[in-house]
């Protein structure tokens, strides 16, 4: 496995990671908290953030995206050969779609309008 595949799939699991605790923490916590009187779902929510800053959870939760910011620094659109020209085309028009989604809608909005003045609609 290459070192960018390994990337890859480091930042996927570290990510799923990270998603899975936010998901847990939204559908069981949240849910448990909801439960309690306002003093003690405060009280409760306090001493759930006192444990959670630790080495481990902080590591996993900043250095996945660290980890994925690196990703795609190394695997990204520059590294791959390919060029960002047509982007840039489409951003000075206002747009930033890929060319041949940009050519897409090019062709199916210029025969809608001619001098500003929009033409009905007729089915091929």
């Amino acid at each position: 496995m290459n070192p960018l595949t390994s990337m890859i799939v480091a930042s996927t699991v570290a990510s799923a990671l990270v998603g899975g605790v936010f998901f847990a923490f939204c559908v069981f916590v949240m849910r448990a908290l909801t439960d309690l009187p306002p003093a003690q779902g405060i009280l409760a929510m306090q001493r759930v953030n006192i444990p959670v800053i630790n080495p481990l959870f902080l590591g996993v939760f900043l250095g996945s995206a660290a980890l994925l910011g690196v990703t795609a620094y190394v695997g990204g659109p520059l590294n791959s050969g390919a060029t960002l020209d047509p982007c840039i085309e489409q951003t000075a028009n206002g747009r930033l779609l890929p060319p041949a989604a940009a050519a897409h809608v090019e062709r199916s909005v210029a025969p809608l309008t001619h001098g500003g003045i929009r033409k009905p609609f007729r089915p091929r």
